[in-house]
């Protein structure tokens, strides 16, 4: 059936986020790296290309035990992802000029989101668009994945596609011993 299921596993003891259980991270599993999707991030300086709809990981912060930050190189620009989930702040920002915000949220405290951008042009260089936080928690996965018989490749695991119910979930999980993948919808 394939190699056992690889999966992020949780950051040291020491540094847990406990104030954000709702996401589905019991006591003693916040992961070392979520994910964002950023989907509808529209820049007011003439950018065309914003990393909008597929994940970006972030590293858990050093800083704040419920902090994540990642950077990315994405059509010759080096852009910095930030989530501080029990303030519910998500931002997306040029880091290669100083951080001009093209995406900043302050809601959703402990969510995954929509998290909806608050900027306009004249606040921030972008506007509109949602961003989503992907932690899925390893039972979910090791759950799904059981159900399904699938023994997942983690590369496929955070593919996450918002549904139009804000309580379901739809996740790909990818096969490591067939070319196909499965999309499961779950209320987590």
């Amino acid at each position: 059936m394939g190699n056992p299921i690889v999966i992020d596993p949780p950051v040291d003891p020491s540094r847990q986020c406990t104030s954000c259980e709702l996401l589905g991270w019991p006591t003693g599993t916040t992961p070392k790296h979520v994910r964002i999707v950023f989907t509808g991030v529209k820049a007011c300086d003439g950018i065309t290309k914003i990393p909008n709809g597929f994940p970006i990981t972030l590293n858990h912060a050093s800083w704040d035990p419920c902090a994540w930050e990642g950077f990315i190189d994405y059509e010759g620009h080096t852009w910095r992802v930030v989530t501080h989930i029990h303030m519910g702040q998500v931002g997306l920002d040029r880091w290669d000029q100083g951080f001009p915000y093209y995406f900043q949220s302050w809601g959703l405290v402990c969510e995954s989101g929509p998290h909806q951008n608050t900027l306009s042009c004249g606040i921030g260089r972008g506007y509109e668009g949602h961003a989503y936080v992907l932690g899925i928690p390893n039972a979910t996965v090791q759950l799904l994945a059981k159900d399904y018989n699938l023994q997942p490749d983690p590369r496929g695991l955070y593919h996450i596609t918002p549904c139009a119910d804000p309580a379901e979930c739809l996740v790909r999980l990818v096969g490591q011993d067939s070319p196909g993948s499965v999309e499961i919808r779950y209320r987590p």
